[in-house]
């Protein structure tokens, strides 16, 4: 199970400047992993978008209000929020 952030420019997570992509890897159990709480609590209320990415496939979790597309992903784009994302945690 992992997550990926959309953080907008001028807001920060974990003191790491914002305006990008990041993500959590391996936070099930079942893969030998947990999830850092503090990592994806503060990086969850400072983002505008997020996916969850699990054994069923990807899902949007997060999306701003005016958005129509919950839950839905656009796999073209994930694949591109993928190859940008840089690790939150280590």
């Amino acid at each position: 199970m992992n997550y990926y952030y959309e953080v907008p420019e001028g807001t920060s997570v974990l003191g790491r400047p914002g305006g990008g992509y990041y993500y959590q890897a391996h936070c099930s159990p079942a893969q030998g992993g947990s999830l850092n709480h503090l990592v994806h609590s503060q990086a969850l209320n400072n983002s505008t978008r997020v996916w969850l990415e699990n054994a069923n496939g990807v899902t949007l979790v997060k999306a701003p209000p005016s958005d129509t597309s919950w839950g839905q992903v656009d796999e073209r784009e994930f694949v591109m929020v993928k190859l940008r994302a840089r690790n939150l945690v280590g």
